[in-house]
């Protein structure tokens, strides 16, 4: 079978390397490497007709990340007490918070890995301006009761990574209001 190598840049910094059997669309085989904005190696995975077998993965400072991650599988993980239970946790986590959200402006993107086992592990923000709200967002999830069901690939619980997107936007309606819909938090001021 032929292959084909491939190498993905922007602005002359590569972000993606690795071999396809097909030119278009790209159908993956053997090693491939995604990089960091910065350079640094992101994830070293193996791919088997189009399928991801492993990765190794790192942070953008080098230290080793979680391994053996999936962003697709069969079933995804579903957690244990709902999505809505979900949401109104973290509306009212900000509620209580005593931040003032109506001068924050931003979107905060906040990522984790649902293990085999259901349990979350390595809670980051991948995005965000403010280091101290997106500190305490992660510490909002990471402490949130529950567990997941695990996400499933050939029948088998796997690792899975999730985000959720938080858009801060503020609406100006004359009465106090909050919630959580399609990651959008909205709130009213008052």
């Amino acid at each position: 079978m032929a292959t084909y190598l491939f190498r993905e840049y922007t602005d002359n910094s590569p972000i993606k390397k690795g071999e396809s059997s097909r030119i278009f669309p790209l159908h993956l085989e053997g090693t491939h490497t995604e990089y960091f904005p910065g350079g640094a190696i992101k994830s070293i995975s193996e791919f088997r007709d189009n399928q991801l077998i492993s990765n190794q993965n790192w942070l953008e400072d080098g230290s080793p990340d979680i391994d053996t991650v999936f962003y697709s599988a069969d079933r995804e993980p579903e957690f244990e007490y709902g999505p809505e239970f979900f949401k109104s946790y973290l509306v009212q986590r900000l509620a209580t918070s005593g931040w003032d959200i109506s001068q924050i402006q931003d979107q905060v993107v906040i990522g984790w890995v649902v293990m085999e086992d259901g349990e979350m592990a390595g809670v980051r923000a991948l995005q965000g301006k403010s280091n101290v709200l997106n500190n305490y967002l992660v510490e909002s999830i990471a402490e949130m009761p529950g567990k997941w069901q695990p996400a499933t690939l050939n029948g088998s619980p796997v690792r899975y990574f999730m985000s959720i997107p938080l858009n801060f936007v503020s609406r100006d309606v004359r009465f106090q209001d909050m919630g959580l819909t399609n990651g959008q938090l909205y709130y009213s001021r008052y």
